[in-house]
């Protein structure tokens, strides 16, 4: 199915392109048998047939990109769970050690889990789910499945800084991969987007490597937290 998007996208650009190509020689061809005394319908037929053919094209491939959205994301729901765990998540609030704020130290949460079977490594985001799903976290392979307090260097990790007087919930996902993927989406330190599709949008990107076309993602694990204690 993504390689059929992938197909029609290319042929929906070709057809973008093509439409006002025609319109305009459409038109070039009706003025010059206008000026020649001439009748014929076919300038016209031209020019509507390319914008036609770009419209039809356009809703065939937003059916097409539904669907192989729709795909994906009951692809990823289905995914085994890895059961994650973290020495600082405490009833549901993390430790003030992790926060950017002048509370914390920066430090990325302790996290361990079990191995998954046919892993080759694990990526890694947290992201803010009340701003808009902010990156705090973005690694995009590890081998371990233990990771102490502070793994995550100041490339890859940037942690809890809430607005004063707000709390924000903090969820972290672990994607257990079968091939290292450098290709994860978002942009740490900033929104990737809102609602749970784009945090499966995330996900998605890991779901493929250089020789995986689909499938690359084996299981999925979530730990979520609110920052500051209420």
């Amino acid at each position: 199915m993504e390689a059929l998007r992938r197909i029609m996208e290319i042929a929906c650009i070709a057809a973008d392109i093509a439409a006002p190509v025609g319109v305009v020689t459409g038109l070039y061809l009706h003025g010059r048998q206008k000026a020649q005394g001439k009748r014929s319908r076919l300038p016209v037929v031209l020019g509507v047939g390319m914008v036609l053919i770009a419209i039809v094209m356009n809703i065939l491939y937003f059916i097409t990109a539904v669907k192989t959205y729709e795909k994906r994301d009951a692809h990823i729901a289905e995914l085994p769970e890895i059961v994650l765990h973290s020495d600082n998540l405490h009833n549901g609030v993390w430790d003030a050690v992790i926060s950017g704020t002048d509370a914390g130290e920066n430090k990325s949460p302790q996290l361990s889990w079990e191995p998954v079977e046919g892993a080759g490594a694990y990526a890694i985001f947290m992201a803010d789910t009340d701003a808009g799903n902010w990156l705090h976290w973005k690694t995009e392979s590890v081998t371990q499945t233990e990771l102490p307090l502070g793994f995550a260097g100041a490339d890859a990790y940037v942690g809890p800084y809430p607005p004063a007087g707000q709390i924000h919930t903090y969820q972290i996902y672990v994607a257990a991969l079968r091939e290292a993927d450098p290709g994860m989406s978002g942009t740490l330190d900033a929104p990737a987007g809102a609602g749970e599709e784009a945090l499966l949008q995330i996900l998605a990107s890991l779901d493929h490597s250089e020789t995986i076309a689909s499938g690359n993602v084996l299981a999925v694990g979530r730990i979520s937290g609110t920052y500051p204690a209420a």
